[in-house]
């Protein structure tokens, strides 16, 4: 019997490849941009939410001039 190996190398997954790579200075530049475009966008949900009560105030008052605002008291 002979007992010979082989040279080659062991092959591996694309994922077990991926989780060997260093974390560099492109990984943290991309998730730097992904922290802020979340925080960007966080913040235009918030402006938004806040135009649109402003916004159904003054139509309120304009379309019932006799009640004054929002008053949701009858």
């Amino acid at each position: 019997m002979s007992t010979t190996t082989s040279a080659q190398p062991a092959q591996l997954t694309r994922n077990e490849r991926l989780d060997r790579l260093p974390f560099n200075k492109a990984h943290r530049k991309l998730l730097v941009a992904s922290g802020v475009g979340w925080a960007f966008d966080a913040m235009d949900v918030g402006l938004v939410s806040f135009a649109a009560a402003f916004i159904l105030a003054c139509i309120a008052a304009l379309c019932l001039p006799e009640r004054k605002g929002l008053n949701l008291e009858d």
